[in-house]
């Protein structure tokens, strides 16, 4: 079995990429954001995908979204200076702001970062993460929300396809394609509507998390 798609006779599984930037524009949409952002990765197939589907979903509705993405320390960089060019993005990018990146743990880099770049989240940057890890949203500072992969029938979509290949089941080399289950945003504190009602934040704000 295999989620980076490496050998194309085997089948995979892979989160819906394309689904998850679907999502997560339409999220920030709603919360009346027409500035984004993405923060990526190039060193995982998925986080690309994601990227660019992020980019698609928001040229669709007319919104050009600026893109950051970490580079390979294979390239010869590092991470302080990675760093160092990641906050001069970040005081770049268009105020206010809702910023999608990759993964939970760059996620709360990137909130880290704002701060050093004089960009408070979630007023001037609203930060949506990927992979809902209940330590790392609720670690954060402030607290993250994240879309929610379907993990668990992940795991058992491939036991179903490694029990047929391990009976010597013929099974065709498909990929299999899981949307996310929704967004978890309990205490929402990392990010806000871009545009409150009355200069007042949404009365059920006390119950979200705040990095969104």
């Amino acid at each position: 079995m295999s989620a980076a798609r490496p050998l194309p006779a085997i089948p995979w599984i892979e989160t819906d990429d394309a689904a998850i930037a679907k999502l997560a524009v339409e999220y920030f949409l709603d919360k009346g954001f027409r500035h984004l952002a993405f923060c990526g990765d190039v060193v995982f197939n998925w986080a690309k995908w994601r990227r660019d589907a992020f980019v698609a979903e928001a040229g669709k509705v007319g919104i050009d979204a600026t893109v950051f993405d970490v580079v390979d320390e294979t390239t010869g960089t590092t991470w302080p200076r990675e760093r160092r060019r990641l906050i001069r993005w970040l005081e770049n990018v268009p105020e206010p702001c809702g910023l999608m990146a990759a993964y939970e743990s760059l996620a709360r880099r990137v909130i880290d970062l704002c701060r050093q770049a004089s960009r408070p989240v979630p007023d001037s940057i609203s930060v949506l993460g990927v992979d809902d890890d209940p330590l790392l949203c609720q670690l954060a500072t402030p607290p993250l929300s994240s879309v929610i992969p379907d993990a668990e029938e992940a795991g058992y979509t491939a036991a179903e396809q490694l029990d047929a290949i391990m009976s010597v089941r013929k099974i065709k080399p498909l990929g299999t394609f899981l949307p996310p289950l929704g967004i978890a945003n309990t205490f929402d504190f990392a990010i806000h509507d871009a545009q409150p009602t009355n200069g007042r934040s949404d009365s059920s704000s006390s119950n979200r998390r705040a990095s969104v």
